[in-house]
């Protein structure tokens, strides 16, 4: 199991606890330095977690698939206990690792405390919304998915070296956005006209420049006139450059993750 310390700029590699405790791992201290077949029970607690967010997940596909129900409330009672089983010690676990991180006040900002968080947070305000909302609060548990980020090393990595292009990333991204504003809003100029039934609103002009820059092509949408016909033609050359340089970014990221690695293995 890699131990990862809060100072420490990488995230990938095996380092052992020593006088800091891990954030990413529930550091073998105490009672859970206790050995059990060989392990620490700092690791079997950790594969217990695991195998929580599998329960997890496959509670929501039954209670979703098979039950058809729309919200926990209607299900069978034993998902709705079973729920609030993992929750409370999806919440132990956050506050176990918060007290025991080596900065608690940074802590919370950390990508895998957020990703803790957001696997617990639905669950306490599903107490405090409405009824109505309850199915979206269950379809926020595949979000403890991402919990299994704290156990890969190597997507660590990656994660890291991308986030190092941060204010790159940011620049070109927040540019691109601007693009697609300014494609939605002359499209729905143009369309609105010719196609008021399609082109009620700007929104719908937004709508299909996202769609079209992300080369998803629904098809609800598209343009009839010429003029219209001609300016989605650059758009989309223009966003076939922005996503070439979009893969550019995140290969150079990975080239990096992975020459760290083979460096650590020697």
């Amino acid at each position: 199991m890699p131990k990862i310390t809060d100072n420490s700029g990488i995230v990938g590699g095996i380092q052992t606890v020593g006088n800091v405790v891990s954030d990413l791992t529930l550091a073998p201290i105490g009672t859970l330095a206790r050995s059990m077949r060989g392990q620490p029970l700092s690791w079997w607690i950790e594969r217990f977690i695991l195998a929580l967010v599998f329960v997890r997940l496959g509670c929501y596909v039954i209670e979703t698939d098979v039950y058809r129900t729309a919200h926990s409330l209607e299900s069978p009672k034993i998902f709705l206990w079973i729920e609030r089983l993992i929750a409370c010690v999806f919440t132990i676990e956050y506050f176990v690792r918060w007290k025991n991180s080596s900065n608690p006040r940074l802590w919370p900002r950390k990508l895998t405390a957020v990703i803790d968080l957001l696997s617990i947070l639905p669950f306490w305000l599903g107490f405090f919304v409405p009824v109505s909302w309850l199915g979206a609060i269950r379809a926020m548990r595949v979000i403890s998915v991402l919990k299994f980020y704290r156990y890969s090393p190597k997507a660590q990595q990656l994660i890291t070296e991308i986030w190092k292009g941060k204010q790159m990333i940011g620049q070109i991204f927040a540019f691109n956005l601007g693009l697609i504003a300014l494609f939605g809003a002359l499209i729905y100029e143009i369309e609105k006209l010719a196609q008021p039934d399609k082109y009620a609103r700007v929104f719908d002009g937004f709508w299909y420049s996202v769609v079209t820059a992300s080369t998803t092509g629904y098809g609800d949408l598209f343009p009839i006139t010429v003029t219209g016909k001609l300016l989605a033609m650059v758009f989309i050359f223009a966003e076939i450059a922005f996503m070439s340089i979009y893969i550019g970014i995140f290969s150079s990221a990975a080239n990096r993750a992975f020459k760290k690695e083979m460096e650590a293995m020697g």
